[in-house]
């Protein structure tokens, strides 16, 4: 049929010459074939659902709202509005664990990073706090320090291993924090550290400022492994 239509009009002579049948006849062989296959159901034995707890529904505090205000305005930029939402709730004694949390991020976006541990500090008074919570707060102390000594860095490297490992999501965050640690202490890195950093540069490819803090760490300890930041200088190279 295809081979005949290079040489010759569409027609329905043409049609029953290739085929053996009309145009209007195959179609309705056809249709058969496709109606049967398209309405054909497949029948499964599943486990009932389990049944979903009901929506308890119930008026906003006032330290969710003043929570959810500042967050919108953290997100927008708009860091001196959100610190003034939070303080004004805190200052009438609208304060929560939820609320400091809002306050300590939002303190660690306005880079002033004594307030911040101060705020987090404070949630931590309140009860437990998730491991995001504790990631912000363990940044706050360590960009709050140009250098750390070995006896801090240490405890600060076993909390974020310990961060990281219940996280359930890898984090760019995590791993330039933790070369951030290593940059501004006199800790050496070992083969486990600098397997963790090269992880997180292979994972993160495109953050260009992860894949220079960990550079910067070979870079630190010199010659012991110069084949690996070589590698991630030249990758460096291709990204830029």
């Amino acid at each position: 049929w295809i081979n005949r239509l290079r040489t010759a009009p569409v027609s329905e002579e043409l049609f029953v010459e290739c085929f053996g049948v009309g145009s209007k006849k195959m179609n309705t062989s056809l249709r058969g074939y496709l109606t049967g296959g398209r309405y054909r159901s497949v029948l499964t034995e599943a486990e009932p659902l389990p049944t979903a707890p009901p929506v308890q529904l119930a008026p906003a505090q006032p330290a969710e709202i003043a929570r959810f205000k500042a967050d919108i305005h953290r997100l927008a930029g708009r860091l001196d509005q959100a610190k003034i939402v939070v303080d004004t709730a805190i200052g009438r004694g609208f304060a929560d664990q939820e609320l400091y949390v809002s306050l300590g991020h939002t303190a660690l976006a306005q880079a002033d990073f004594e307030a911040a541990k101060a705020a987090f500090a404070e949630a931590e008074k309140l009860g437990s706090v998730s491991p995001l919570v504790r990631l912000s707060a363990l940044k706050a102390r360590v960009w709050s320090q140009a250098k750390i000594s070995r006896d801090v860095a240490k405890p600060m490297l076993l909390e974020l291993l310990q961060i990281r490992t219940e996280l359930v999501v890898p984090r760019a965050d995590v791993v330039m924090l933790m070369a951030e640690i290593l940059l501004r202490s006199p800790l050496k890195p070992d083969a486990g550290f600098l397997g963790l950093l090269n992880q997180g540069a292979t994972q993160f490819p495109t953050n260009v400022k992860l894949v220079i803090l960990v550079a910067q760490v070979h870079g630190k300890i010199g010659a012991v492994r110069i084949e690996d930041r070589d590698a991630l200088l030249a990758l460096i190279t291709a990204l830029d």
